[in-house]
């Protein structure tokens, strides 16, 4: 990964990452460790197609609960910024995914984490230019690939940590240890069997690798190279 400056921000000697999380929302009632959600917003596209978001933040999947709790169990230094874009079956469309990247991007967060992405290649125009924008503002995102091989937005484009799971051999299971990130193994210091068992989908995993980057940039003073 090319040089990526990243300003931590400082609470008490304790360097605090910024995460917008993109997902179904967090339910704070199941988190496993306590973690200051700044903002919730909840997106709503109008009949007209007009894209509008509001604070009154209905969770109807704990997706991105899960997602939460993942992130958390490799790093508690942060703080997060939940946007809801999905229903109750984890649908969306797009638009709302690049409106909501979008605002993200504007609030210059260390992290965006997109355990989600389409695979409608018309949006690729659109996001390339906003991704591109994303890398120029020194924000990482992390998005999952298709848990069926198929070529993905935004997780395949270049300026984004495109992550998917890959099987041990011999083993039909997959599991936190054998994750890809842009093409390359990424390992973590874990045996956490019940995070492993949530770990085999793309979606998951993409929440431990985004918890994983924040706990190494949490450690550094400066620049992340």
């Amino acid at each position: 990964m090319k040089s990526i400056k990243a300003y931590l921000k400082c609470n008490g000697g304790i360097r605090i990452i910024k995460i917008v999380l993109i997902d179904s929302g967090i339910d704070e009632r199941y988190l496993n460790s306590d973690v200051s959600i700044v903002h919730s917003r909840k997106y709503l596209q109008k009949s007209n197609g007009e894209m509008v978001w509001i604070t009154n933040n209905k969770i109807e999947h704990l997706h991105g609960t899960i997602v939460t709790n993942i992130i958390l169990s490799e790093c508690t230094n942060i703080e997060i910024i939940d946007f809801n874009i999905l229903d109750n079956k984890l649908k969306s469309n797009g638009d709302m995914m690049v409106r909501a990247l979008k605002d993200a991007i504007f609030l210059k967060p260390d992290i965006i984490n997109l355990s989600l992405g389409t695979v409608n290649k018309k949006y690729f125009i659109k996001l390339y230019f906003l991704l591109k924008k994303a890398k120029k503002s020194n924000v990482i995102v992390v998005a999952s690939e298709s848990n069926i091989g198929e070529f993905t937005l935004p997780a395949n484009l270049s300026s984004v940590i495109g992550v998917k799971t890959i099987h041990r051999k011999n083993s039909k299971k997959k599991s936190l240890n054998s994750m890809m990130a842009s093409g390359v193994p990424v390992s973590f210091n874990s045996d956490k069997v019940e995070l492993e068992s949530l770990c085999s989908s793309n979606s998951y995993a993409t929440g431990a690798i985004t918890g994983f980057i924040a706990r190494e940039m949490s450690k550094l003073k400066g620049e992340v190279l």
